[in-house]
């Protein structure tokens, strides 16, 4: 058996004898230089070597018969490659630096915004003197509303002081206290001795009240409801009756509906854990133990089931259904630490016109694939606006068998938010150094 200083003197030995073998010319600069500041594994050294030899006495043989044509051609071409290569990680080293260190808003600076003013044919008195650049489009066409007469005389110095803006005072803001929140009234009586008039001595009469109110939070507290049945039984011990129950529950559970109400107003609408209402239930008296707690919110979210599925199926329905999803942290003990990503995706229905009605409905989905998703989008019979993930163009099989695109192209919009992002990309890249002259940098 070989032991293991035997075969690494072994592969010295044939590493030596490869060496040998190669065609060795000497480099127009030394060896060092080709991987200068470079961590790289000695293999890849000894590759870059043998092609540069090989490369040289390729050349210097085209040479020797006379090709000077075709090894000028052969160099142009490996410098033309190796230049596009080093434009594309240019690039793309230029946006990672901008999308680490740049800017991340995408909102315009007063010299951009005065560049766009002027292009789109704007003034430049006006680019240079206005705080704020209007957009420049061309004058609105008259109209005359139907409140007004179309008689009525225009341009009056009365009417041009009246349509002058004013400067609007920012005043702070009262509470207010909603009609239907309980109010404990204390009405305070004039003593006897002083509802007489001074005057007449006859007994006044009211006519207001001055009301003083003070905002009061009582916390929550658990109340037990206790139906107390009363049982009968003779002293012979041959009878015994026991009263009927007045509100028998249609489901017998230890805690009423109100209990369970709680548990998806607080999570779904506060954001609270389950643990955290467990020790809020604790500090009012009331404990309850983990699995107990969660067992109550599946069969909570269980009986809401079919109401979510009746609110999705009614977004669908809709002319115009926007989605999109947003990643989702979701526990698993089954998974690496504990946690996978999953997507809650968010729907809006609408019917197209400006500031209508929309409805909106969720759904989940534990992965990013296309076939997740596809049963939905062919639940939808009108538009589909969404951005610009892949998994919308991706080809998937229905019950049928049958091959169809997740979103067809006839019937997707595109996000209006996604196409500015594009433009604001163009204008940020403008083409400022080398062969990327123009670029704006970091």
């Amino acid at each position: 058996m070989a032991t293991p200083n035997t075969a690494r003197n072994k592969r010295k030995r044939e590493r030596k004898a490869q060496n040998k073998s190669r065609v060795v010319s000497a480099l127009p600069v030394p060896r060092e230089l080709l991987v200068a500041g470079v961590p790289l594994e000695p293999e890849i050294e000894i590759a870059r070597q043998t092609r540069m030899e090989a490369l040289k006495a390729e050349l210097l043989e085209m040479g020797a018969q006379g090709r000077f044509e075709q090894a000028i051609d052969s160099v142009m071409g490996m410098l033309v490659t190796m230049e596009r290569e080093n434009d594309v990680l240019a690039w793309r080293v230029l946006q990672a630096t901008r999308y680490r260190f740049g800017r991340s808003t995408e909102r315009l600076s007063r010299d951009e915004l005065k560049q766009l003013f002027l292009a789109f044919g704007g003034d430049g008195v006006t680019a240079q003197t206005e705080r704020e650049l209007p957009v420049p489009a061309p004058e609105a066409p008259e109209q005359v509303s139907d409140e007004k007469a179309v008689d009525a005389p225009s341009d009056t110095p009365a009417e041009s002081e009246a349509t002058t803006p004013k400067k609007k005072r920012h005043r702070v803001r009262s509470m207010k206290v909603a009609a239907n929140v309980e109010r404990n009234v204390t009405t305070v009586l004039v003593p006897q001795d002083e509802r007489q008039c001074c005057n007449c001595m006859k007994e006044m009469k009211p006519f207001g009240y001055v009301e003083h109110e003070t905002i009061r939070f009582e916390p929550a507290r658990i109340v037990v409801d206790v139906e107390r049945r009363e049982k009968l039984g003779c002293d012979c011990r041959e009878d015994a009756v026991t009263a009927a129950r007045v509100n028998v529950p249609n489901v017998t559970r230890k805690v009423d509906a109100s209990v369970l109400a709680k548990l998806i107003k607080d999570k779904c609408s506060l954001c609270q854990p389950l643990d955290r209402q467990r020790r809020e239930f604790g500090r009012m008296g009331l404990e309850i133990p983990d699995k107990t707690l969660q067992s109550y919110w599946d069969y909570t979210t269980d009986l809401l089931g079919p109401v979510g599925n009746a609110v999705l199926a009614g977004v669908f329905a809709s002319i115009i259904v926007a989605a999109d999803d947003t990643h989702l942290k979701t526990l698993n003990k089954s998974q690496k630490h504990g946690v996978f990503r999953g997507h809650l995706w968010c729907f809006v229905g609408t019917d197209g016109t400006v500031n209508g009605p929309e409805t909106v409905a969720y759904g989940y989905t534990p992965s990013w694939q296309a076939i997740e998703i596809a049963d939905w989008f062919s639940s939808i019979d009108g538009f589909i606006q969404v951005d610009g993930y892949a998994g919308y163009s991706r080809e998937v099989e229905d019950d049928e068998g049958e091959t169809r695109v997740a979103v067809p192209d006839e019937r997707r919009l595109g996000c209006g938010m996604h196409i500015r992002s594009k433009f604001h990309q163009a204008l940020k890249w403008t083409p400022s150094f080398g062969p990327f002259s123009g670029w704006v940098k970091v």
